[in-house]
């Protein structure tokens, strides 16, 4: 059964923005710091619950209860776009587009380094750590599931590049996993950090899912986009020029 946190009074404004809304989905700008369900040792208000809260008919939409209407996700660390279905027929709907990689989903990261090319696809399979609590990356010869991420250099700066990342799969921490496998871990990124690179301490991944492109149930094909929040614009400015 899902909860309803204890902690969440019936006055409390929603912490994400609703960019467009019809009687079949929902989409919405998820703030970093918001876990998007409940998790294993963790307990807090949540985005499940704050939907819950404003949309009550959600409950039962999906495949499990404490995800309602919820068809994907993005780490509590990453803001940005994502979709929510309001009935059955649209989850499934949408679930469809998903499966069959229609959906297209464009995010915007500041990576540590300098890639070494303007644009790239990386493949590397992504499988969980034996040792750590997180994600591994590997390459397409060992075990592990099918992983793959575009990306294009947007702007350099010393020792710093904003790139456009687009993913074919929806692997967990897939970007954040291969961007520490090529060496250049994300901003901001505590978990997945390579020793000797000086981290700065953001308090959240630099990673904003920032374009969503989907079929809607009535079949007309929508593009949302978000721009970067705040907190991640200011930081742009403030960087080196090569």
């Amino acid at each position: 059964m899902v909860r309803i946190h204890p902690g969440l009074p019936n006055n409390m404004p929603l912490s994400f923005n609703v960019i467009y809304q019809d009687p079949d989905v929902l989409v919405i700008e998820k703030p970093a710091g918001l876990l998007v369900h409940e998790a294993v040792g963790k307990d807090e208000v949540t985005l499940a619950d704050l939907l819950l809260k404003k949309y009550p008919e959600l409950k039962g939409v999906g495949e499990k209860p404490e995800r309602p209407g919820i068809i994907h996700r993005l780490d509590q660390d990453v803001s940005g776009l994502m979709v929510v279905a309001r009935n059955q027929p649209a989850y499934e709907f949408l679930k469809t587009q998903f499966q069959k990689r229609t959906m297209k989903k464009e995010y915007i990261g500041l990576v540590h380094g300098n890639m070494s090319k303007d644009a790239d696809t990386i493949r590397f399979k992504i499988a969980r750590s034996r040792e750590k609590a997180r994600m591994v990356a590997r390459p397409e010869s060992q075990e592990g599931r099918e992983a793959v991420t575009h990306y294009e250099v947007l702007e350099r700066w010393r020792n710093y590049d904003l790139l456009k990342i687009t993913i074919e799969t929806g692997r967990t921490h897939q970007i954040r996993v291969h961007m520490h496998a090529l060496g250049h871990p994300l901003v901001g990124d505590t978990l997945y950090k390579i020793k000797g690179i000086k981290a700065k301490d953001l308090g959240r991944v630099f990673l904003h899912a920032a374009k969503l492109t989907l079929t809607l149930p009535s079949g007309e094909v929508k593009t949302f986009e978000s721009p970067l929040p705040t907190e991640l614009a200011d930081i742009l400015p403030t960087l080196t020029r090569t």
